[in-house]
């Protein structure tokens, strides 16, 4: 049976090692060491990466009661080999995960409220509680976490060999695992939390470095957090207060006044957005009544066809050829761009006997759209040709002897 070093020495990032097994997988290899500092995916902490050798370590897990590493070529059976951890990355996931004994501790404490789920990730880590909190509750329990982080307690690790032994030390823990059979390794941190845990953890809760929940959302009955702690959550902050600082110089406000600002700002636009689109109805009322005096018979439909130019989106153009068609006898095509895009829309009046949709596949050839709609409105969208004035001369043409 492998030797795990980390179970006594989670700081130990290096030893030398003897290869027991080595087979060829589909994806690489895996081999079987005599002792290792290199710790498996269990305990909800993603494996450590490292080196055997000059072999990469992708990961590891325990299959069988043996604990199988994956490396990307073959070792020799018999021979030592110097095992690296990649220590920054261990250092990283040991931080996150005393953080979260400690802020687990920290709900359970403050309201007796439980950690159901564990999740760590490269770049993020949660925690799923089954009850739903308030930011007030996740602010103290926030605080006080951090408080024991300040006071730099011991976080120390006790194998318990036998059920009889564990059972005799009488330890009231927060959590215990279901799975849990000796030997069995709890992880304390003093004067607070104690659980059962395989996983490496630091030494000292100073280690662990700022503990901050970044966000809160619903999760079954209850709530799950996102949290980060130590370089995760120093940089975090940086960039956050970046932002921020970036944005009080754009205000040419203080930070501290970003927040009012932005909410002044906020219902200023509100109002302008309001008086904006009562602006735009007034204009489109205008508009509507001049197409409608540019229209032309075709047969025994009156006809637009008209190019409304730059600043008018497809939303625009739709509404404006709704407006503009009279409620007998009518057909309105418009053409609109916003932002580099051609938009179009067709509509016919109620009791004509054309379909919009068969119009719109007649115009996308021509102007270079995709599109359709059926009945009264169809509409379509793509770039702005070179030379539209006589595409939509073209398409004026075609709709003449279409309507005669």
């Amino acid at each position: 049976m492998t030797e795990r070093i980390y179970h006594r020495d989670s700081h130990c990032m290096s030893c030398t090692a003897t290869v027991e097994k080595c087979e060829k997988t589909e994806s690489g290899w895996t081999v079987v060491l005599d002792r290792t500092v290199l710790f498996e995916n269990a305990g909800g902490q993603p494996a450590d990466t490292g080196y055997i050798g000059e072999a990469r370590v992708s990961g590891s897990d325990e299959i069988a009661g043996e604990l199988v590493v994956s490396v990307d070529r073959p070792l020799t059976v018999g021979k030592e080999y110097t095992v690296t951890v990649d220590a920054e990355r261990r250092l990283d996931l040991m931080r996150q995960h005393t953080g979260e004994h400690l802020l687990s501790w920290a709900f359970y404490k403050l309201f007796g409220i439980n950690n159901v789920g564990f999740h760590l990730a490269e770049d993020y880590a949660t925690i799923d509680l089954d009850a739903v909190l308030t930011d007030a509750q996740v602010e103290e329990a926030e605080r006080l976490a951090n408080d024991i982080v300040m006071q730099n307690r011991r976080v120390g690790a006790v194998v318990y060999e036998t059920e009889e032994a564990f059972e005799a030390a009488g330890l009231a823990l927060r959590k215990q695992s279901e799975k849990a059979v000796p030997p069995i390794r709890i992880v304390s941190i003093e004067g607070a939390d104690v659980c059962t845990c395989c996983a490496p953890h630091c030494d000292t809760t100073g280690e662990i470095g700022l503990i901050l929940v970044t966000d809160r959302i619903k999760w079954k009955s209850g709530n799950r957090l996102t949290f980060l702690c130590g370089g995760r959550a120093l940089r975090l902050v940086q960039r956050e207060h970046r932002m921020l600082d970036t944005v009080a110089r754009g205000f040419s406000v203080a930070r501290t006044d970003v927040l009012t600002t932005v909410e002044k700002r906020e219902k200023e636009a509100s109002a302008l957005r309001k008086r904006e689109k009562e602006l735009t109805g007034a204009l489109d009322a205008y508009l509507a009544k001049d197409l409608k005096e540019k229209a032309v018979r075709a047969g025994k439909t009156m006809l637009i066809a008209e190019d409304l130019g730059a600043g008018y989106p497809a939303e625009r153009v739709r509404s404006l050829a709704i407006a503009a068609t009279a409620e007998k006898d009518a057909l309105t095509l418009l053409f609109g761009n916003a932002g580099g895009k051609l938009a179009y829309a067709v509509c016919v009046s109620k009791d004509s006997k054309i379909d919009a949709g068969e119009i719109a596949q007649a115009v996308n050839p021509i102007a270079g759209t995709k599109g359709g709609g059926r009945g009264t409105l169809a509409q379509g969208t793509g770039p702005v040709p070179e030379g539209f004035d006589s595409v939509l001369s073209g398409l004026r043409s075609y709709l003449m002897n279409r309507l005669k």
